[in-house]
């Protein structure tokens, strides 16, 4: 796919302090794509970046496959949302027409596309409303539709959710990216939360000071990660020190505390080498004698539960023993089985299930 907006080697320095640096991001038309890191890593900032509201300190940027010249052009066709609503004083018409008056758009023009986005964010009935009366999921709604009432072609999402609860949160998000999708805008979205990237997005990008450590299909991402600081950022997950015993066609024997261990891998390992074993909590199963239901389960341990702590739609259950681990489990199974803290029980997880990531220089 042709880029449609690319950064190309950026860097950004702000008082001696380099923000962005080595920074290679390419946005395919239509493609909608995640943004994920820490607090601090950077996130923001290339948001700024991409919506050419900071000048880089070197570097290049592209706009469909020339260098960019004209910024105030380009800038004018995309649209950033940040986390508050950052709504202006006045009724909400006046807040989602404003961005077409600025444009001199017609008057006839301005009430059509107004109508038209109000009714896809259902909030015509708010029109004249004072904004200081709205409440948080109205304003955010009343924002996304300021945002894309002048039709941008690019829309960068900066945490447009953080301060929703769920079931609002839910409701706006299918109104957002029903809308994204049928416009076929290029689209980046930022969030904390994987489980929302991977719902909406087709690639996410991982930031860290400054840099993009890696940035590649989710699928492929969640398959390799390239080190343990990307697959941290992913979400929940155990990160189980040990050392290779054994590296074969297809597949890399390994021992963490007293058990070996077999995982599925195409990379080469030498003997001896200390790893990390990468294993997300869904992947990871529980039984009380060692019998699993899954019967592809190749590698098992004995662990101890520590604590079960309840996310309302399913238990992250933290195990101890020769070494730590987290496992994802429904009410369900914690109840037949009769799981509780200080138990001891036999956890397991298939070969394919595992990932070995090289240890940082620094764990």
């Amino acid at each position: 796919m042709d880029s449609y907006l690319a950064l190309e080697d950026i860097y950004l320095r702000h008082k001696q302090k380099l923000l962005i640096e080595a920074c290679d991001f390419s946005l395919g038309k239509g493609e909608i794509i995640g943004l994920m890191g820490e607090n601090g890593a950077g996130k923001s900032t290339l948001l700024r970046m991409l919506a050419l509201l900071e000048k880089p300190s070197k570097g290049k940027i592209y706009f469909e496959e020339r260098p960019l010249l004209n910024v105030g052009e380009v800038r004018k066709h995309i649209a950033l949302v940040f986390p508050e609503a950052m709504l202006f004083k006045g009724n909400v018409l006046s807040n989602i027409s404003y961005p077409l008056k600025v444009r001199k758009i017609s008057k006839l023009e301005i009430v059509k596309r107004c109508e038209k986005i109000m009714q896809a964010f259902d909030v015509s009935h708010l029109s004249e409303r004072n904004t200081k009366n709205l409440s948080s999921g109205e304003a955010r709604r009343v924002s996304l539709a300021r945002a894309l009432v002048y039709e941008p072609q690019i829309l960068l999402l900066d945490e447009p959710f953080h301060e929703l609860d769920i079931k609002i949160r839910r409701k706006i998000e299918k109104q957002l990216f029903s809308f994204i999708k049928k416009r076929n805008i290029t689209t980046v979205f930022v969030s904390h939360s994987f489980e929302d990237i991977a719902k909406f997005c087709s690639k996410l990008a991982i930031i860290d000071k400054g840099r993009i450590l890696q940035y590649a299909p989710i699928s492929e991402i969640l398959s390799k990660p390239v080190n343990k600081t990307v697959a941290d950022i992913l979400g929940k997950t155990s990160f189980i020190e040990a050392v290779v015993e054994k590296s074969q066609e297809g597949s890399v024997i390994v021992k963490a505390g007293k058990r070996n261990f077999i995982v599925a891998s195409d990379s080469t390992f030498k003997a001896g080498q200390h790893i990390l074993l990468n294993i997300r909590p869904e992947d990871i199963f529980i039984s009380n004698n060692g019998a699993f239901r899954n019967s592809s389960v190749r590698n098992s341990y004995q662990a101890t539960i520590e604590n079960i702590e309840d996310k309302k739609s399913f238990c992250c259950i933290k195990l101890g023993g020769d070494f730590k681990s987290e496992v994802a489990v429904t009410k369900q199974s914690v109840e037949e089985l009769n799981l509780y803290n200080g138990k001891t029980v036999v956890a397991g997880f298939k070969a394919t299930a595992a990932k070995l990531l090289e240890k940082d220089s620094d764990d």
